[in-house]
């Protein structure tokens, strides 16, 4: 069992390269009064204990995802991405949870996401199209 932004966090740390981050949700913080500008720098919680090799193959893997796999309605894009839909069971009488986790651009990631539709069903039939809204809102090219 774990939470949309445990996934998410974990998306991330495998699209740089292993560096797990504290999750946060503010780039600054700019003073009312005097419009002083704070920037909120990212934490570092740890580095995986997982070997480079090992990650790149799994990033490689969420990119066959979307050349390929059950992720290809993200090859639309106009930035390459990698993910990997998924669905959860937690009823036998209601439809399955639908997941998508991912990152963007994948030679240079910026940003890491994960979208959960309860009961939506497979994650690619209602997942993947609400992860392209937010890759395409949010990503500069």
């Amino acid at each position: 069992m774990v939470t949309p932004l445990q996934i998410a966090v974990a998306t991330a740390a495998i699209a740089n390269g292993g560096t797990l981050y504290r999750p946060h949700f503010v780039e600054r913080i700019i003073d009312p009064v005097s419009g002083e500008v704070q920037p909120v720098e990212p934490q570092v919680i740890r580095e995986l204990p997982v070997k480079k090799e090992h990650l790149a193959l799994v990033r490689e893997g969420m990119r066959a995802c979307v050349q390929t796999g059950s992720c290809r309605a993200l090859t639309a894009l106009p930035m390459p991405v990698a993910g990997k839909t998924g669905t959860a069971q937690w009823s036998r009488e209601k439809p399955t949870h639908a997941w998508f986790t991912g990152f963007a651009p994948f030679d240079n990631p910026q940003m890491a996401l994960t979208i959960v539709i309860e009961e939506g069903g497979e994650g690619s039939k209602t997942a993947i199209p609400v992860a392209a809204e937010f890759f395409r809102a949010t990503i500069k090219e």
